[in-house]
């Protein structure tokens, strides 16, 4: 749960629901702060929730993957945890920032050293690089330099990132317990720099808004990955210094970029009963299918929220942007772990 700002949140705005939150460490929140109806449970969820399987209506869970050693394997106990005819929805970050026409995977930033490598391996394969080529090479994102680090970093360290990546992109239409009519996927994108500008004013100000608020929140989270980088031996000055590049990037806002978040959600099949053999109640939903509103989904904000109706569509909207990603070369962390010296 976090903070617990979302379950205290939903707990004010349904009192007639009941809330449980679950996580590693205490509600930050002093108790006289928290709702009758809103609870707090600490427990790792890797360790399993049959305890609380079929119990929910709703499920929700929005980034926990540096804290998941098996992501499918945690999606699939915390959707357990519906009733029939719940709704699961999982909500997690993607760590590649995306240039202003939010499908372009920015260049990470290289060091000296590995532009004079790129340059070489371009010449042994016969390919001469003009001066723009080798200059554009010097261009890449600090931010998403660190990001990149952060993630092999995260790996060594139990997190199963790649396991994340997979699993929320593709949906949950794969997952035999879902209704297929019921799923949905979906990309939310937000600036990371107030840069955008909007023909509407008012909405202009609210993407402003939100991009100042990320660029704070990713000042933030440059500093809270300093322990996990040190860790797996990168040294404070080193780290200080991508810090103070990555600082600059944001805010002077050299990038116009979006980060990503990759949403799937879907509602548990009903029960089968007597006399329906597809194993779905006979009596007709009352309420829509999430991603029966895809046209509306992608108009939604001014289009910073795209909508996949399938597995296909979610999957199609992940190879673009992945054929967009310029090669890289190993992480810092991995060098080190060879032996190597690593500067800017």
């Amino acid at each position: 749960c976090g903070t617990g700002a979302w379950m205290l949140a939903m707990a004010q705005e349904f009192p007639h629901a009941t809330f449980l939150g679950v996580d590693l460490i205490p509600c930050p929140h002093p108790t006289s702060d928290i709702p009758q109806n809103c609870m707090f449970e600490i427990d790792d969820i890797n360790k399993g929730l049959e305890h609380f399987e079929g119990q929910f209506d709703l499920v929700h869970a929005r980034c926990i993957t540096f804290g998941i050693s098996n992501y499918r394997k945690t999606m699939e106990e915390i959707s357990l945890c519906l009733k029939p005819r719940g709704l699961a929805i999982f909500i997690e970050a993607d760590l590649d920032l995306l240039a202003e026409d939010r499908t372009t995977i920015l260049p990470i930033a290289l060091t000296d050293k590995e532009i004079r490598e790129a340059i070489a391996r371009s010449e042994q394969k016969g390919l001469t690089l003009s001066e723009a080529e080798k200059a554009s090479l010097g261009e890449g994102a600090w931010l998403q330099r660190i990001a990149y680090e952060v993630v092999y970093s995260a790996t060594l360290n139990g997190s199963d990132i790649p396991g994340a990546e997979e699993a929320v992109d593709e949906g949950l239409w794969r997952m035999n317990m879902f209704d297929p009519a019921l799923c949905g996927a979906s990309s939310v994108f937000t600036p990371v720099t107030p840069w955008p500008r909007m023909r509407d004013p008012e909405q202009s100000q609210k993407v402003k808004y939100a991009g100042s608020l990320m660029r704070q929140d990713a000042h933030n989270a440059l500093r809270a990955f300093h322990p996990l980088l040190r860790k797996y031996g990168v040294s404070q000055s080193i780290i200080d210094q991508w810090t103070a590049a990555a600082d600059w990037e944001l805010t002077s806002q050299k990038f116009r970029c979006w980060t990503r978040l990759r949403v799937a959600w879907g509602r548990r099949k009903q029960r089968k009963e007597r006399g329906s053999p597809s194993g779905h109640s006979t009596e007709p939903s009352t309420s829509p299918s999430p991603s029966s509103s895809g046209t509306k989904g992608q108009q939604f904000l001014l289009h910073q929220v795209e909508v996949y109706n399938s597995r296909e569509e979610a999957l199609s909207a992940k190879e673009a942007r992945l054929s967009t990603r310029d090669p890289r070369p190993l992480p810092f962390v991995a060098r080190l772990a060879r032996g190597e010296s690593i500067a800017l």
